[in-house]
């Protein structure tokens, strides 16, 4: 016969997980869903499933934290973490409508030649013959200025990303001590506001650049 004094605690354990598990789950749109609704802009099957997998991880910690009431430095765990991804996302978006203007050659300004802010490093773009691991090996910085110059994203938001990449590049320790970084909710939130613009906005442009 089973020890009361052991199955007890194990089911309520296990009943108490399964409620966090359902209330984090419960209005977060599964990977599929985001592939077919936020980012079918997206072509790379590999891309897109990268980045629905990561965006739904990120919604998930966000609920998790709710269902536990986290406070402190584990609710500073948790925003740091949804951050890091969202500019991550953020980040993918913005090569991925890179290389996208590159191959059907919609782009008309000047920052896309260009490896650096002074416009001296040329990059000679018909050597490559594949163009996407040498658009995603550039610097979070380029591909804003880059989106920011061939209007897929507006100045306005092209400031926001900015803002965003400063925090995301906390995720080196010696970056976050320099900046004296602090993660708070609000952090969080104007993440998730610049990552749902910056879906919009891409979006948009493809849209309008196929």
């Amino acid at each position: 016969m089973a020890d009361a004094s052991k199955v007890i605690p194990e089911h309520f354990g296990k009943a108490v997980m399964d409620a966090v598990s359902d209330f984090a789950r419960n209005g977060i749109a599964d990977p599929a869903a985001l592939d077919a609704k936020w980012f079918e802009h997206i072509k790379d099957d590999n891309v897109r499933a990268a980045i629905c997998d990561t965006f739904y991880g990120a919604r998930w910690i966000y609920k998790v934290g709710l269902a536990l009431l986290v406070d402190g430095k584990e609710q500073y765990a948790h925003v740091r973490a949804q951050v890091i991804d969202y500019g991550s996302i953020c980040e993918m978006l913005l090569a991925e409508m890179i290389v996208h203007g590159l191959s059907k050659g919609k782009f008309k300004s000047t920052q896309f030649k260009f490896r650096d802010t002074t416009k001296r490093q040329h990059i000679q773009w018909s050597r490559f013959n594949d163009i996407r691991p040498a658009v995603q090996s550039q610097k979070f910085w380029w591909h804003i200025a880059v989106a920011r110059e061939e209007h897929i994203v507006t100045r306005e938001l092209a400031k926001d990303l900015d803002g965003l990449r400063a925090i995301r590049n906390t995720v080196h320790i010696t970056a976050k001590i320099n900046s004296n970084t602090t993660y708070h909710l609000p952090m969080s939130a104007r993440a998730l506001e610049t990552l749902q613009k910056t879906i919009n906005q891409t979006k948009s442009w493809y849209n309008r650049n196929k």
